[in-house]
């Protein structure tokens, strides 16, 4: 936001809470469709509710306004909107991409963002609380010194349409805030050339006519976004392709590609409008990890717009460095979409970019770890099937892929045409547990300090031992409190949540091999089977019973499952 970063500097801020009218036209293509259809209904059927200055425009001959007019106050259907239970798509946007001009990724930022049916730009009220006082007068001084932007009395859309500026005013002291730390005020912009140009409703002499009526709900309307133009009548053909592109490099997954493609092309047989893309830095074809070749559509700085784009992974993504080729594609895909997601190791792609900072985000489990040591500034969760994070989405490892791509679908049509695309695809509509129920054993690493060797070693050969904090300390010769500290420090864990991991590890190999839900916890330590359930329930997401349906080889022949 033009000039909060200069306050920032100042007086250090400390909480920022935005409340904002956005204009629908700022939504870029499908805004400007939104709009054209909203407003077409309005003047062809409901005419008497155009209202300019508080009067009911009315009549049957031409009106020309000097300025331009807003519709009152029509939120936007579908996704845009929320039952006020959670933040909508918008507000984390507003919320995230705050944060990121900024640079402040863990700065408390309260968003409540509206989309309304106007024409001129978008305008918001800021209330900034800093560390430091600031008065008003000294705010905007600063704000006028702030590259962008112009202070003005009372700034309105209006004022700030057809221009670069950001217009900044009516600043005034946050009384809410103790110390003289709070400051209250104006910011509006300008949308306009942002493709919101309406070729057939000029801006500032929008004409309410009969005739007017008659020639727009008529006509064709054509929509420039960028350099993109869609043609379509206003008497209800269906909407636009969504157009999904796909980031492809050498080496990557296969099934990272053609898994979300599936769920994407299964959409579009139940009502779904997806067209997908496949692009390449420089449009070459590329290898894939099996060694088939893919054609690509187009190379990746070509395209002009995409409302999804998709970064799939591979095995060599999570080498160092990242061909900036490809870094460079991800983030010009960033810039012209509505939402961008990355499928296993394609989290690393995003995460060179800049894009997942300050951002919960996930990848394949095997490598999560990595993720976290390399970008400390990602909240990286390495159980999560996939993760949404305002308009940002990752997901784990390969086939999760298809899960995320079916939210998104979920996201776009309901859960009606999700839940169908499921039962085609044979896949779950969600799936229980999180990747941890996929992971290898544990991997303990080598203890440096001898006395914790030998604690560790004997609950690894013998994880159903009665292994206690003193029974561990006597076996390695030092104190209880001693050997936590060890614990703690070079393992990360206490010794009795060790015990309790290497015993689930335990049980998960005798599930996998086919005994039953009794057998593994007797045989890996566990007081109870009932015990032992609600444990690897809560480690992995799923009873044991289902994780042995879904990965045990069978069962054995000297007992039934249970």
């Amino acid at each position: 936001m033009p000039g909060l970063k200069a306050l920032h500097d100042r007086a250090r801020l400390q909480r920022l809470t935005v409340s904002t009218y956005q204009a629908v036209s700022g939504m870029g293509r499908r805004g400007n469709e939104e709009l054209l259809t909203q407003t077409g209904e309005l003047m062809a059927n409901e005419l008497g509710r155009l209202v300019y200055d508080g009067t009911v425009a009315s009549g049957l001959e031409p009106v020309v306004f000097a300025r331009p007019i807003a519709f009152n106050v029509l939120p936007s259907a579908g996704s845009l909107l929320s039952d006020g239970s959670a933040e909508t798509t918008e507000e984390r946007k507003l919320r995230d991409e705050t944060r990121k001009s900024l640079d402040l990724p863990r700065l408390p930022v309260s968003a409540a963002c509206v989309r309304v049916l106007v024409f001129t730009g978008h305008s918001m009220v800021i209330n900034a609380e800093f560390a430091e006082p600031i008065s008003p007068g000294e705010a905007e001084q600063i704000l006028a010194r702030a590259a962008g932007v112009e202070v003005v009395d009372i700034p309105t859309p209006q004022r700030a349409a057809g221009t670069d500026i950001t217009n900044a005013g009516r600043v005034r002291r946050d009384e809410g805030v103790p110390d003289g730390r709070g400051l209250s005020y104006v910011v509006s912009g300008d949308n306009l050339r942002k493709g919101a140009a309406l070729n057939e409703v000029q801006l500032a002499e929008l004409v309410p006519s009969t005739a007017a009526v008659r020639a727009w709900s008529t006509s064709t309307a054509t929509l420039r976004d960028d350099e993109r133009v869609t043609t379509h009548r206003r008497s209800g053909t269906s909407s636009p392709p969504h157009e999904v592109v796909f980031l492809l490099s050498d080496q990557v997954k296969l099934l990272d590609v053609s898994g979300p493609a599936e769920v994407f092309a299964e959409a579009n047989r139940h009502g779904g409008n997806y067209r997908l893309c496949y692009t390449s830095p420089g449009g070459d074809a590329v290898a894939t990890s099996i060694g088939i070749a893919v054609d690509v559509d187009a190379d990746t700085f070509t395209i002009g717009h995409a409302d999804t784009v998709i970064v799939p992974g591979g095995d060599h993504l999570v080498s160092w460095p990242i061909d900036p080729s490809l870094t460079d594609a991800a983030r010009h895909l960033a810039t012209i979409s509505d939402r961008v997601a990355s499928v296993c190791t394609g989290a690393f792609v995003l995460a060179r970019t800049g894009l997942l900072d300050g951002r919960r985000a996930t990848t394949h489990w095997r490598h999560a770890a990595a993720l976290a040591k390399f970008f400390p500034a990602i909240d990286v969760q390495p159980d999560a099937i996939y993760v949404a994070d305002g308009t940002v989405f990752t997901s784990a490892g390969v086939s999760a892929g298809m899960d995320l791509a079916l939210a998104l679908v979920e996201s776009d049509h309901g859960a009606q045409v999700a839940r169908a695309v499921a039962r085609d695809l044979v896949l779950y509509l969600q799936r229980p547990g999180g990747q941890s129920q996929y992971s290898a054993p544990l991997r303990v690493p080598v203890p440096q300090q001898s006395a914790l060797r030998v604690a560790v070693d004997a609950v690894v050969s013998d994880p159903s031992a009665d292994h206690t904090v003193d029974s561990l300390a006597a076996i390695a010769g030092v104190t209880a409190r001693h050997l936590r500290r060890q614990f703690a420090s070079e393992i990360g864990l206490s010794p009795s949540r060790f015990v309790e991991r290497m015993r689930l590890e335990r049980a998960r190999e005798l599930l996998d091999d086919g005994y039953n839900v009794t057998e593994a916890a007797r045989l890996s330590g566990f007081r109870s089977a009932e015990n032992f359930r609600r444990t690897f329930t809560k480690e992995y997401g799923i009873p044991p019973s289902r994780h042995q349906r879904q990965f045990g080889i069978g069962r054995r022949d000297d007992g039934p499952a249970n």
